[in-house]
């Protein structure tokens, strides 16, 4: 019905029309015309029908309609009005129990960022729809209870809450709640927003209550297992019945820390790696590959030690442990390569030469002559009391170099020191915290060249317990791991190449895009949705971010995906679209010559794009994770271009295997033009002498949000007093937890060894330079063959045994009284031959002065 005037259904014309017969020429082709316009008008309206009952019969539950059904024709001849009419004739009467499901929908739990308002209006709707009219105070009082259980809006529920009644109207609430929405969206933080986890690198234990020392956070303390009870002490005292206890957060003291009446330490006190284990049951000092050691020496046959599950393993080497404050008798040790668990220090043999252990609940502590001569802490996973980390100690006075300055700014960033595992740990999160398997396959394939000197074995000798990477990618465990159900075998007759896996899903040429949900707060920039686009030869994943989703929007950011990807030269041929693709997205595909496919109704595993979604929202949630607490997440957009780079070095490249797609669209990237940091990091941006105040701090308040990829060594960060981006070259890092590498001497001599023997191995013909004589040369080489032995001692008579091969790392004997961990892994540096050759015939000759001119 039209105006007031029903709709009359326009009648089949005949197939041909009939003419008269003194039809003229003209007059027979306006009556064929009109006969065309009348059947596609008739053709039109049957279309628009059943098109509209599609979407009814796809909308509504089979089991309301049923009855309207025929065995054979289905619903075929049945018109949408009269799907409307038996609906509202059969159910459209509201029963009590629909009153009560739609005031529990209008209650339920509110899942930001949907409007609360679009959960309140649908019940309000109903409510009206069924002739009743409810008080607006009352629902702006159900939607304020919503809120306030949210947690997200205390300061809002706060004035709310101090409003009159007479004000706290719908519409009030609404306007009031708007903007706190806003004020949350420029304010929220990775905590805030459930990213709390920030450069951690142990799992954050939950919040116990113990009835003497208040709220703690070991989950082995609560007020029954309590070991230091003060009087009064009740056991059943919880954390929401503390029963009149302490209302103060208990600060756990780590098991490494001192006692106070602790003796005092030996001047140069040595230290284990954390998996050398204080063992009372262990006969002798059995060590494994990974431990300082001095005198080593092969041993044949070795020595036969039973382990805990009744296997056997032999000792390949006789050595001593590098504490020299000990008696001989007390450092011997057996060095066992099959030990992978870690090296064990025997209580018992140190005991039995004057030493005295003590063991507390949390620390152990060895002694002799009234000195410590080692210390350790309880480990809260393992239970076993290890030893403390590598500590080395400042180095003295009388060495040949000074100490260097400690700051680390932007421009030093690559220049990476400090212990194997905090660089480790640095580099992982810098790559967004991936998963260590994918980590370990990129540098395996060579994707990562350019980066620190880490290999994929020293990352499984020393993984990152990041909490950033769990967050972002731990998943469901799989079925059927240990099923006790018998296993299906095929049939003999079934050949296993006629089983159908659906390998169509994806083929050569593909191109794949998909929007996203709504992010969890909208950007700066009024981001809130992101498209994915995958390419299938390159392996590559790319993302836009978007504003909204509607169709103008989605078509923008398709387009700057293929602008993209066709100014790299992979111009997408195939496109592979979800059912509901926007008509203008086809029109501008066939305007490029680009041929698109839709996927059936409801499937999604057709469309590759969803597991592109997926990859790239782990290494995204595992990103932020990675962020300071504070970093404001409105930022988030940000982020997404270090995001996408570093995902993309991950993964190789179809075209050529050898390559990782980052490199494969943009050419090879150098992590020393282009340092990374972790994201979200809070820094100090340095305030040039040109534009700072003359009484001005040099530095202001910033994060970082990723490198700047077109200039040399510097950063995208945003200052926190303009609100804005700036690019920066000098900086100061301040991370939550994962330490800063910093640059030592050491590190500079070993660079300065590196470039001497390289220069004297490469002698440079175009040098404006007088040529070496043979003296200078042979001083030079033998320079830096003492620098490169300083650097990485090696101990030669160490011979290999036939049973095992081992090296095991020897201090040298001029070395101060200190505790070297040297991965054994890394290579020597490149040595020079001493050599009395002339120097290259490119080279102008200089006499020596001693010789005849």
């Amino acid at each position: 019905m039209t105006d007031g005037v029903p709709c009359i259904p326009p009648v089949q014309p005949p197939f041909d029309p009939v003419h008269a017969a003194n039809a003229t020429a003209p007059q027979i082709v306006e009556a064929n015309r009109q006969n065309d316009k009348r059947q596609k008008l008739f053709d039109l309206y049957h279309n628009a029908i059943k098109a509209f009952r599609n979407q009814l019969l796809e909308a509504i539950p089979i089991e309301y309609i049923e009855s309207l059904g025929h065995p054979i024709r289905g619903f075929s001849k049945v018109s949408p009005l009269e799907i409307l009419s038996h609906l509202w004739e059969t159910f459209g009467k509201i029963q009590a129990s629909d009153f009560i499901a739609n005031n529990e929908r209008m209650k339920a739990a509110w899942h930001p960022p949907t409007p609360i308002q679009q959960q309140l209006e649908k019940g309000n709707q109903f409510i009206i729809a069924s002739g009743q009219v409810l008080d607006e105070r009352i629902i702006a009082r159900i939607g304020y209870q919503i809120i306030e259980k949210t947690g997200l809006f205390d300061l809002a529920s706060r004035n709310w809450r101090y409003k009159d009644e007479d004000d706290k109207t719908l519409a009030n609430f609404k306007k009031h709640f708007q903007k706190a929405n806003k004020d949350l969206a420029l304010t929220a933080t990775s905590s805030s927003a459930g990213y709390h986890t920030a450069n951690q690198s142990t799992v954050t234990k939950g919040k116990l209550y113990c009835w003497t020392h208040g709220i703690v956070h070991n989950t082995k303390h609560t007020s029954a297992t309590c070991e230091k009870q003060a009087t009064g002490h009740k056991t059943g005292a919880t954390l929401h019945d503390k029963q009149g206890g302490s209302t103060k957060t208990y600060q756990y003291t780590p098991p490494s820390s001192v006692a106070p009446n602790t003796p005092p330490l030996a001047s140069s006190p040595p230290f284990f790696p954390p998996d050398a284990i204080a063992d009372t049951g262990c006969t002798g000092h059995f060590l494994s590959t990974n431990i300082a050691h001095i005198h080593c020496q092969p041993t044949v046959p070795g020595i036969n030690v039973v382990l805990p599950d009744g296997r056997t393993i032999t000792s390949s080497h006789i050595t001593e442990l590098n504490i020299p404050s000990l008696p001989p008798a007390a450092r011997t040790a057996h060095i066992f390569p099959g030990l992978s668990n870690g090296s064990l220090i025997s209580i018992g043999q140190l005991c039995d030469h004057s030493c005295t252990a003590t063991f507390t609940s949390d620390a152990v502590s060895i002694e002799l002559n009234n000195t410590v001569v080692l210390r350790g802490g309880r480990s809260p996973c393992t239970r076993l009391w290890t030893l403390d980390s590598p500590v080395t100690p400042n180095p003295p006075a009388t060495e040949l170099h000074a100490p260097l300055n400690n700051k680390n700014f932007a421009n030093h960033l690559g220049d990476h020191s400090g212990t194997l595992a905090d660089r480790i740990a640095f580099v992982h999160a810098s790559l967004f915290s991936p998963q260590l398997s994918t980590w370990c396959k990129a540098i395996d394939k060579g994707r990562l060249t350019t980066f620190l000197d880490i290999t994929s074995a020293q990352v499984k000798r020393h993984p990152p317990q990041s909490v950033p990477m769990v967050k972002g990618h731990l998943d469901k465990q799989r079925s059927n791991l240990r099923s006790t159900k018998p296993k299906v075998t095929l049939s003999a007759s079934v050949d296993p190449d006629d089983i159908n896996f659906d390998t169509n899903s994806v083929s050569p040429e593909n191109f794949l895009t998909d929007p996203t949900g709504r992010f969890v707060t909208t950007s700066s920039s009024d981001n809130a949705y992101m498209l994915v686009a995958y390419d299938y030869n390159s392996n590559f994943i790319h993302v836009e971010a978007m504003k909204n989703r509607t169709g103008p929007e989605i078509l923008s950011a398709y387009k700057r995906a293929h602008a993209m990807l066709s100014s790299k030269g992979l111009r997408p041929q195939l496109q592979r679209l979800d059912n509901k693709a926007l008509t203008a997205l086809q029109q501008f595909m066939s305007s490029v010559d680009i041929d698109f496919q839709l996927a059936p109704p409801h499937v999604h595993r057709r469309n590759a794009a969803e597991r592109a979604i997926r990859t790239f929202k782990n290494h995204f949630i595992a990103g932020l994770c990675s962020t300071d607490k504070n970093f404001p997440l409105h930022l988030w957009d940000c982020l997404l271009p270090q995001a996408i780079m570093t995902l993309n070095l991950l993964r190789g490249s179809r075209i050529n295997p050898n390559l990782s797609s980052w490199v494969q669209l943009h050419g090879s990237f150098d992590y020393n033009c282009t340092p990374l940091a972790p994201p979200g990091i809070r820094v100090l941006v340095h305030e040039k002498p040109s534009i700072r105040r003359t009484w001005a701090p040099h530095a202001a308040d910033s994060w970082y949000v990723g490198p700047a990829m077109n200039h040399y060594r510097c950063y995208r960060v945003w200052i926190k007093e303009t609100t804005s981006k700036r690019i920066s070259d000098t900086l100061t890092w301040f991370p939550s937890e994962v330490k800063m590498p910093r640059t030592s001497s050491r590190d500079t001599i070993v660079a300065a060894a590196h470039n001497l023997a390289h220069a004297l191995a490469h002698p440079s013909p175009a040098s404006p330079l007088s040529p070496l004589s043979v003296q200078e040369h042979e001083a030079l080489s033998q320079l830096s063959d003492i620098f490169s032995k300083a650097a990485n001692p090696v101990d030669s008579s160490l011979p290999a045994t036939p049973a095992t091969t081992l090296s095991p790392p020897a201090a040298p004997t001029s070395s101060p009284r200190q505790v070297h961990f040297r991965d054994p892994v890394n290579e020597s540096l490149p040595r020079v031959p001493t050599t009395t050759a002339a120097p290259p015939q490119s080279l102008p000759r200089v006499p020596p002065p001693d010789s005849e001119a």
